[in-house]
């Protein structure tokens, strides 16, 4: 109706003299939602105070019955995280998107859902959303097939299922087989959501290339006996990863040594450093960060995921997208600027130490 929500903080103060909780209305968005599926919620927001580059303020629903998306704390306070804005200055207006999975067994359970705020930062005195838009996922629009490609770069192929799956992680099964009368490869597809899966792969030389794909349910044709043919073109940009292929490790007999090198066996100088907790950092400062490393000459770009760990200790469901969708999102850009993404527990000198005299005698 375009007016603001508004969340300003209460007169009770902590053992520091901070404000520590807040007032606000929140919006019941369970009346939009009529059927099971995928919905994107976005809103501007805007915030007075300093928080000062860290998270302005988490998403949340918080619902008086359990539901499939909220699930943890207690009766009639049960609530269910949907992501974290990014750092914005004071006094500018910024966007704020995520997804809510809603099954079916949702639907007429009773009770509000409530959208609002939670985890604040201590620096922010108040905070402004509007243009709060709550709409349906359209799933069959999202099916994709790969047109061309270029050697080494990344594809992706997106299915859309002709059913929904209770479980649909552990439920189904589903591989992409990729050839091209030489090679055959077989590639795991993954579930994204709702009716969504989707094959990410990379066609190592040029040609003709032809995919299927196979599904335990053989009845689901949007999933099973999917077929495609596409031509692949070499690779014409400037980074050497997508020129000379993935890195692989060379074994010198004479020597007895092992050297980094790309799959064509140009060799690989490996440099990089870490960026530790890079999971919930705003996406504005990580690409300034990758953007630095890139100009410097970095070949590599460790990263460590430590607050999304606990993501896969109680299972895996559909509300655990959010925070996979975030580290995507920064994979897909470290790719793009043609950096070879490293995980950074492996490099650890103790860790190498252990590594390196367990399978350099294999």
């Amino acid at each position: 109706g375009g007016n603001c929500i508004y969340y300003t903080r209460d007169k009770k103060v902590n053992s520091n003299g901070k404000r520590i909780n807040y007032d606000t209305i929140a919006l019941d968005i369970s009346k939009y939602i009529k059927e099971e599926g995928e919905y994107t919620i976005t809103f501007r927001y805007k915030i007075t105070g300093n928080c000062s580059g860290a998270n302005p303020f988490s998403g949340v629903i918080r619902t008086s019955t359990y539901t499939s998306f909220a699930t943890s704390g207690s009766d009639n306070n049960i609530y269910g995280g949907i992501g974290s804005a990014e750092s914005v200055e004071s006094g500018v207006w910024a966007e704020y998107k995520t997804t809510l999975f809603v099954k079916s067994t949702d639907i007429g359970v009773g009770g509000k859902w409530k959208l609002g705020l939670q985890t604040i930062n201590d620096e922010i005195t108040a905070i402004y959303l509007d243009d709060v838009v709550i709409k349906p996922v359209y799933y069959d629009s999202m099916k994709q097939h790969v047109e061309s490609a270029q050697t080494w770069v990344a594809n992706e192929a997106v299915f859309v299922s002709n059913k929904w799956y209770d479980d649909a992680y552990h439920d189904v099964t589903m591989d992409l087989i990729l050839t091209n009368g030489h090679v055959t490869y077989t590639i795991p597809c993954f579930w994204d959501g709702g009716r969504v899966w989707r094959a990410r792969f990379v066609c190592p030389s040029a040609g003709t290339w032809i995919y299927t794909t196979t599904c335990y349910n053989t009845s689901d044709a949007g999933l099973n006996n999917q077929e495609n043919k596409f031509e692949c073109t070499e690779y014409s940009g400037d980074y050497d990863i997508y020129k000379h292929g993935f890195v692989t490790a060379k074994y010198n007999n004479a020597t007895r040594q092992k050297y980094f090198t790309y799959a064509d066996g140009t060799p690989f100088f490996y440099l990089g450093d870490t960026h530790w907790n890079f999971d919930s950092e705003p996406i504005n400062i990580f690409k300034t960060i990758v953007n630095k490393r890139t100009q410097q000459g970095f070949t590599v770009y460790q990263s460590e995921a430590g607050s999304n760990s606990s993501i896969f200790q109680d299972g895996f469901t559909a509300s655990d997208l959010v925070r996979i969708r975030n580290l995507d999102e920064k994979f897909k850009y470290i790719a793009q600027n043609g950096l070879v993404h490293a995980h950074s527990q492996f490099f650890f000198p103790s860790y190498m130490d252990d590594f390196i005299n367990y399978y350099g005698q294999l």
